[in-house]
């Protein structure tokens, strides 16, 4: 019984600390929306305002700076539609990851913060052949 007792109560541990990090993701959120911008990147192909018919891709993170050990919502637009976008996410350590691109050219993803520190998300499109470019960049501070 002791055993059924302990699982329930990491069960319940658990559920909390979800809760708790997501209303804090929620909260933190509200204010830094009404303060992003977008960050100009590398031409995306699109056509638009790029003075020579192409976009520039944009990357934008929410809340920023962010609370260390939560979420944060990276977005933007002017990628290559029907090609994979791969995000580096630069800490201390490195994560990577492919996100897909929407109708309009957008992308829109959220990855986990862990210790306080400068963070760098970096957006990259096989534009030609095997080469990937830097389309657009953000550096943020996660506390």
């Amino acid at each position: 019984m002791v055993k059924r007792n302990r699982i329930a109560t990491m069960s319940r541990i658990f559920a909390i600390v979800a809760v708790v990090v997501i209303l804090g993701a929620a909260l933190g959120a509200g204010t830094a929306l009404a303060a992003k911008g977008g960050v100009k990147g590398k031409p995306g192909g699109n056509g638009g305002n790029g003075g020579n018919g192409e976009t520039y891709a944009t990357l934008t993170v929410s809340p920023n700076p962010a609370p260390a050990w939560t979420w944060f919502q990276a977005e933007g637009c002017g990628y290559v539609t029907g090609k994979v976008v791969n995000i580096l996410v630069k800490s201390g350590a490195t994560a990577f990851f492919g996100v897909g691109v929407d109708a309009n050219g957008c992308i829109s993803f959220m990855h986990s913060t862990g210790a306080p520190g400068t963070y760098t998300v970096e957006a990259h499109q096989n534009l030609k052949g095997k080469k990937q470019t830097l389309m657009a960049s953000i550096t943020f501070a996660v506390q």
